[in-house]
């Protein structure tokens, strides 16, 4: 079925999403994923009338206390790119937060998680479209971004998608960006 074909009648084929439902037959696909992916468009009635009939999974996600059914959920297969880091006598180690107020060394047992003695988060870096993004994830061609300021203007460059308030992701090629390195972001302690 086509979103934007006459001759197709909605809800024949009980495997197809009803995302078509709502559409009008003018408005074509490729301008409601525009749209979607804007944060201009976020309030738009038409959007919110498609996003109310799917996904099909929405459901299962209903008796899942602390899950919004309406959330968007980005599957991650590799391992994230930012990380904490500390140090004890000059030597390097992977942290974590160790509630309430500390961090330590990354061991397998609570016994052999030392406190370090300084903190920082070591994260990717680039520049995509001339906005600066913190890089979540790559493989060989493409990298998840999230711009580190998010505005008007740096939202309508990268067509960032906001994943919860304030949090603007997007997809970008590998090729495509600039001025990518990881840096250390260092923590008082």
């Amino acid at each position: 079925m086509t979103v934007t074909g006459e001759d197709n009648s909605l809800g024949t084929d009980p495997l197809e999403p009803p995302l078509m439902a709502p559409l009008l037959r003018d408005l074509p696909w490729a301008q409601v994923q525009r749209m979607s992916q804007s944060a201009a468009y976020r309030d738009d009635p038409m959007l919110r009338r498609i996003r109310a009939t799917g996904p099909r999974s929405r459901h299962l996600l209903e008796g899942l206390p602390g899950v919004s059914p309406d959330r968007e959920f980005v599957p991650c297969t590799d391992a994230p790119s930012a990380r904490l880091v500390g140090r004890i006598n000059q030597h390097e180690y992977e942290a974590v937060a160790d509630p309430p107020e500390e961090f330590r060394v990354r061991a397998l047992t609570r016994a052999a998680r030392y406190p370090v003695s300084t903190l920082s988060r070591r994260a990717e870096r680039a520049t995509w479209r001339g906005v600066p993004c913190w890089v979540l994830q790559r493989d060989d061609r493409w990298a998840r971004m999230r711009v580190i300021r998010p505005d008007g203007d740096s939202l309508a460059a990268t067509g960032a998608r906001c994943y919860e308030r304030g949090v603007y992701e997007s997809w970008a090629p590998l090729a495509e960006l600039v001025d990518h390195h990881v840096g250390d972001i260092p923590y008082e302690l």
